[in-house]
């Protein structure tokens, strides 16, 4: 039932490569189950808008010892492996996020990648948990208890 979905959001959104990317998608959900598939209206930063296909929820990371899993949202691009997709953290209300090199103010993952270097999607998210293990994107804001 996924692997019809994304192949329909493949051929609706008018991907490049769908078999390929329909198989990077597949393998990175079996590796990844805290992930889901998604189709949504996506608004690029000059104000234009188009259908992306992408992945939505959380990867788990290991830091001083805890899994923590990291919220977030990948969009692949339309011409994927050629271009980097684009990567969002989704805090929750109790999770503020930490600006590091990798990381913005607005939560985009800006990776240390310049095209044209191919890469999968597997690839892609094995590369967000290394990160992310080193340095976490997230942290949760301490509320003051009143006595």
């Amino acid at each position: 039932m996924i692997s019809e979905f994304v192949f329909s959001a493949l051929v609706s959104c008018k991907y490049i490569g769908k078999n390929q990317i329909h198989r990077e998608v597949i393998q990175v959900l079996k590796k990844w189950p805290t992930l889901s598939p998604l189709k949504e209206l996506f608004v690029f930063n000059n104000g234009e808008s188009d259908w992306l296909l992408g992945f939505k929820g959380t990867i788990p990371i290991i830091y001083k010892g805890s899994q923590y899993n990291i919220p977030l949202v990948i969009w692949i691009h339309r011409n994927h492996p050629q271009s980097i997709p684009y990567i969002f953290l989704l805090p929750t209300v109790e999770m503020r996020i930490r600006v590091s090199k990798y990381v913005n103010r607005n939560g985009e993952v800006v990776l240390p990648i310049t095209p044209p270097i191919r890469f999968s999607l597997e690839t892609l998210v094995n590369l967000l948990t290394s990160i992310f293990q080193d340095n976490p994107p997230l942290y949760v804001k301490i509320r003051k208890t009143s006595m």
